[in-house]
């Protein structure tokens, strides 16, 4: 599992409304671009 993934799967299990899971979606979405901002010039 990759670094942070256990924080990831805590706030998961403690979504409880549609509108929770949406703000952790959008989160998530924000990490991944991130991340790939990040790692990219890593694999260039």
């Amino acid at each position: 599992m990759k670094p942070g993934g256990n924080d990831l799967a805590e706030r998961q299990e403690e979504v409880s409304t549609p509108q929770e899971a949406q703000e952790l979606h959008e989160d998530l979405e924000e990490l991944k671009i991130i991340r790939d901002s990040v790692l990219e010039p890593l694999y260039a």
